[in-house]
């Protein structure tokens, strides 16, 4: 199954995303009032979206964790599917316009003995 993703997002705005009601980046704001710039760092439930530049955006998170809130059930393809669907409307994105940078798959064993 899959369960953690890195996704690089190309030929997204920066500034779309900050605009995008559905991510809160918050502000850092230093001493003496200036607004940090980068990173912009926000969270879709357990997803990561980073803005490191103005041309390197980071998704990162696991994706069985954000459909389920858990990762110990069956996480079926299907569920992939929809979840990067889900995640590519909130955020505004074609899933053709990203870089898989980092994957991580699971599996689970049925043992016939008790270890």
């Amino acid at each position: 199954m899959v369960d953690y993703l890195s996704i690089q997002l190309l030929n997204k705005s920066y500034l779309d995303l900050l605009n995008n009601p559905n991510l809160d980046f918050g502000f850092e704001v230093k001493v003496g009032g200036e607004v940090v710039e980068f990173p912009y760092v926000a969270k879709v439930r357990n997803m990561k979206i980073t803005i490191k530049s103005k041309h390197f955006i980071l998704l990162e998170g696991s994706l069985h964790k954000f459909k389920n809130t858990f990762n110990f059930d069956d996480f079926r393809f299907s569920d992939v599917v929809d979840t990067i669907d889900f995640i590519c409307s909130v955020l505004e994105v074609r899933p053709e316009n990203c870089i898989l940078r980092n994957v991580e798959i699971g599996i689970n064993i049925e043992l016939t003995n008790n270890p």
